[in-house]
């Protein structure tokens, strides 16, 4: 049913975005979020078959006038924005300019910057996945420079470590790791971009390998292998020298410093 003039002005008023772009913006969100058709559908109060439409591009096949879809746009942008929003609040918290934070952050800056690898070695605690997300905001703020953080879990394989990263960066990840590499080179290579793994430790050498390719092939990614002090003894055996070759600097993190207190009287 076409929308009365009244609601097509109200939502135009919105500004709600193009079609294309939150068609591109509501299947990135899904990505990230690992929602699937019918979870968003849910999530705005539709139909599972109308979102599928709308997300095929054709929902106005048959009302060419693109002011037909202004609604479901309008719904998806509120839904959107919403939880953009919330995971944007719980990822500011507090932060403090430590002095390990500045160290790791302009290692970091200069990984974006020359595609060069470092390595940012901490026990539990001390504040790794922290310093990650605050580095991944800022690049991501910037025009022209992208951050990606991936969290390695315990039996990744190339295959799923690689849908992973895919995933967090918004890109479709279906395809053999051949095919997924060439899309992160595709869709992450028209500006800078600094990949941050997250517990590192967990990835195999065939996990490292791969890693390896986006850092030594244009267009030179940026990489910050962050782990426990098990990955850095694991990159000093001999069988890593080509990874030890590419490491810039090692950074151990000490974790919060503990406040002194004195008694007087």
């Amino acid at each position: 049913m076409a929308l009365a003039n009244e609601t097509k002005k109200h939502l135009s008023q919105m500004g709600i975005p193009a079609e294309i772009d939150m068609i591109k913006r509501t299947r990135s969100f899904m990505l990230r979020a690992g929602m699937t058709t019918e979870d968003m559908a849910e999530a705005i109060d539709y139909s599972r078959p109308s979102l599928g439409l709308f997300l095929n591009g054709i929902y106005d096949a048959h009302h060419p006038n693109e002011a037909n879809s202004l609604k479901i746009r309008a719904a998806l942008k509120e839904y959107m924005d919403l939880h953009d929003v919330e995971a944007e609040f719980l990822l500011r918290g507090t932060h403090y300019d430590t002095a390990d934070y500045l160290a790791v952050r302009r290692s970091a800056m200069n990984a974006l910057r020359r595609g060069t690898a470092y390595l940012l070695d901490g026990a539990p605690g001390t504040q790794k996945t922290w310093t990650l997300r605050q580095i991944e905001h800022e690049v991501n703020s910037r025009e022209g420079a992208r951050a990606v953080y991936a969290y390695a879990r315990i039996g990744h394989t190339p295959q799923s470590f690689l849908t992973e990263v895919c995933i967090n960066a918004g890109i479709s990840q279906r395809g053999t790791v051949d095919q997924l590499i060439r899309k992160l080179r595709f869709f992450l290579g028209k500006g800078r971009t600094l990949l941050m793994v997250d517990e590192a430790q967990h990835l195999g050498m065939p996990g490292l390998e791969v890693l390896r390719q986006l850092l030594d092939l244009p267009p030179y990614f940026g990489v910050i292998l962050a782990g426990s002090h098990d990955l850095s003894q694991r990159l000093s055996h001999w069988q890593m020298e080509q990874w030890r070759s590419r490491l810039r600097k090692v950074h151990y993190l000490n974790g919060l410093v503990p406040c002194i207190t004195h008694s007087f009287g």
